[in-house]
This record gives C-alpha cells, structure tokens and sequence, in this order.
C-alpha cells in the first residue's frame, strides 16, 4: 500500500511538472504575440512596447461590418515602405468638424484638390491692389534641396534632390507678400510658401496690365488721329500753296497774253517741269493732277505711290505745257498716297493725297 501511494504521489508530481512546463511554452508563446508591459502599454509582434499600441507588422481594420471595405496600413509593397489605403474610394482624412490641423508629406498624388473658398466662412473681404507692382519686385528662382540638410533622411528625398525646382525664396517674398508665408512654429523649423494663395494675386496683376494695355492703346490712337489732322491739314496748306503759285502764274501769263481767250492753252514761261497738288484733296471718288513741261521735255510719267513705296500707277505725260490726269478713286482703296512726276528719267516733285470712302 505504501508502495502505491507513493508511486501515484510521484505521477500526480510528474504531471505538474509536464502541465507547468506546458503552461510556460503556452505563455511564452503568446507573450510573443501580444504582451502587457509594465508601463502599461500594450504590443503586438513585439516585446518591449513603448507606445500605448504598439504594433509591428501589417494591420487591417474593417468599420461597420461587411457595408465597409478593409483599411490596411501595410508594408508589403514594391516600395517596402508602409502604405496607408482603402479598397474603396470613400476614404476620408478629417472632415469640416474635425479638421487635420498639418500634414507633411514629402510626395503627393493627386487628381483633384480643393480649398474650402466659401463666403460663408470669410469676413473683412476685400479686393486686392497694386497687384502689379509688388509683383514686379518678387523674383522666381530656379534652385535644388540640399542633401545634408536635417530632413535629407526622409524617403525619397534623395530624387527630390536631384531634381531642379522652380518657386520662390521664403524669407524674400515675406517682404512684399506676408500673406502667403507661414513662418517657423512649434511644429515647423522652416518657412513654407502658400503656392496657392499666389493665384489671385496673377490674376488681378493681369487684369491691371490689360488696363494700362488699354489706356495706352488709347492714347495711341488718339495720338495717330491728331498727326493724321495734322498730315491733313499740311497737306491743305500746300495745296493751296499750290494753288497760289498756279493763280500767280495765270495772271502773269494774263497780263502778258494780248488774247484772254487763249488762257486754257497757256504757255508758261518755265524752263522746268513743276507738278501740281491735286484738287480736290482730301478726295473720295475722283481728283485731278495737274503739271507743266517746257518744250524741252522728251518723256514724262506720274507715278502713284502706297506708303510702302509700292507703285500702284502709272498716267504717261505725252506734250509739252499744262496736263491733267484724273485719278478714279474707285480704283483704290482708302488712305494715303503719294505721286510723282518724273521727266526725262529725273524726279521732279513728289506730293501726298488721301482718298476718302
């Protein structure tokens, strides 16, 4: 009897052990799988918590049962780094209650990107001024990331590096724009530029330029309407300059001519071609051009001219003494011209006119 009490004594002890030794693996496993620390926080795939969930590994959480898609925050990509996604569309990063206060993010993608712009949300609006010059004085620069700079560990930023960026100094456009720079704060060693904000300070600098485009264009016609009178009025007084000298010529050849009624054939005592400003001038259907040529002329021609000394044409003088050629303004489109008479391969006297519609 004492034989068998002791022999089970020895299984009953055996067998804690073998249970103790059993319950130490089950423990030690799971205590590799999720562990409480004594500081209280809780890991899971690691040992030495140090956060209040600490896990390491990939981790998926599915919201509102089966009507949800999965949330995976997961390293298993081609970058091997951990990826935050959704399997659907509806994925949302704060919402207008509970606003993400900054994000910094070192790439991003994108289709579309709004900023909330409601008038509902804005006082103390109003319109932007002297745009323009304030734009004048920033300067856009072309430039590239230092490498070792504090924030040179971040992933890819090596690419970033590489790559030359276009923009602005921070602490240059502060002095004229200090609207659009967020200065250094608690959370942000740097200044930070609000590309955004630039928008419709472009805007409204271009629509001032168009103004002073316009005013400008303005005066410039304005201007080319009063050389243009000016050209006319020149024009106006040579012609009857013009006029002048043919009735003094007239009445001197009327003195000297015993028979009046022969003025229409007059032989005026010029040893030189002359050439007469048309009349009427300005014109819009017809006007006349008269010359005189001595005896001693061979050859002559009036030529007409466009302003690009372009010849449009051409009337030949065929005898000596007073001519008149008609110049049918239905033959030519409006502006100003000019005319010249040439005679034995010599330039006379050229002249301006301007046909009228």
């Amino acid at each position: 009897m004492y034989v068998l009490c002791r022999k089970i004594k020895i299984e009953l002890r055996m067998k804690k052990i073998v249970l103790f030794f059993a319950l130490l693996l089950i423990t030690a496993s799971a205590m590799n799988q999720v562990k409480v620390a004594n500081n209280g926080c809780l890991g899971v795939g690691t040992n030495n918590p140090t956060y209040k969930l600490d896990l390491k590994g990939n981790a998926r959480f599915s919201l509102y049962g089966q009507g949800w898609e999965d949330i995976f925050i997961d390293g298993a990509n081609q970058w091997g780094a951990p990826q935050l996604y959704c399997k659907t569309q509806n994925f949302m990063l704060g919402n207008q209650t509970y606003i993400v206060n900054a994000a910094y993010i070192n790439w991003l993608y994108y289709y579309n990107t709004y900023k909330m712009s409601d008038e509902k949300l804005k006082e103390n609006i109003k319109p932007l001024e002297n745009t323009l010059s304030k734009l004048l004085k920033i300067d856009g620069k072309s430039y590239q990331y230092k490498r070792d700079s504090d924030v040179g560990g971040i992933t890819g930023f090596e690419e970033l590096a590489r790559r030359e960026q276009f923009g602005f100094i921070a602490q240059e456009l502060e002095k004229i724009f200090p609207e659009l720079v967020l200065p250094p704060n608690p959370t942000n060693n740097y200044y930070s530029v609000d590309y955004v904000g630039m928008i419709p300070v472009l805007v409204e600098a271009i629509k001032e330029q168009q103004t002073i485009i316009e005013n400008q264009q303005n005066k410039i016609e304005i201007l080319q309407n009063i050389v243009s009178n000016q050209e006319i009025d020149l024009i106006e007084l040579q012609a009857i300059r013009s006029d002048i000298l043919e009735l003094q010529k007239k009445v001197s050849i009327c003195c000297n001519n015993s028979n009046p009624l022969q003025l229409e054939e007059p032989q005026l005592p010029q040893e030189k071609a002359i050439l007469f400003q048309n009349a009427p001038n300005p014109f819009s259907s017809n006007t006349e051009i008269s010359c005189y040529l001595p005896e001693t002329a061979q050859q002559a021609i009036i030529y007409i001219y466009n302003l690009q000394g372009s010849e449009l044409k051409a009337y030949p003088v065929t005898r000596a003494g007073l001519n008149t050629i008609i110049v049918n303004g239905s033959e030519l489109p409006a502006g100003m011209y000019l005319y010249t008479l040439v005679a034995d391969n010599e330039i006379i006297d050229s002249k301006r006119m301007i046909l009228t519609k």
